[in-house]
């Protein structure tokens, strides 16, 4: 069983499906009362949830977001690395028999 996420006490936006190609962006008016461009109305808390995971979005200066990305490269580069390593050994090992 999932911890249920409580609703921010602040004003903020929040996503759903972050990261993915329907993400959708719902701003806070008030406790209980969130909207989103394009919806015929509001939302409560626990029907947003209903929609999937939510992330609360910050705004970050550019020089936060730059270092976001490049680390965020580096892992995959390094991922990438490894597996290749991983299929280079075998392959030798292969090889060697």
């Amino acid at each position: 069983m999932t911890k249920r996420q409580e609703e921010p006490e602040f004003d903020c936006v929040v996503a759903t499906e972050w990261g993915y190609s329907r993400q959708q962006l719902w701003t806070r008016l008030s406790p209980d009362a969130w909207i989103s461009e394009g919806s015929p109305g509001y939302l409560s808390w626990e029907e947003l949830l209903e929609l999937g995971e939510v992330a609360i979005l910050t705004p970050a200066d550019q020089d936060a977001y730059q270092v976001g990305r490049r680390d965020g490269r580096f892992e995959v580069l390094r991922e990438v690395d490894a597996s290749l390593r991983k299929i280079g050994e075998a392959t030798y090992k292969i090889g060697r028999s």
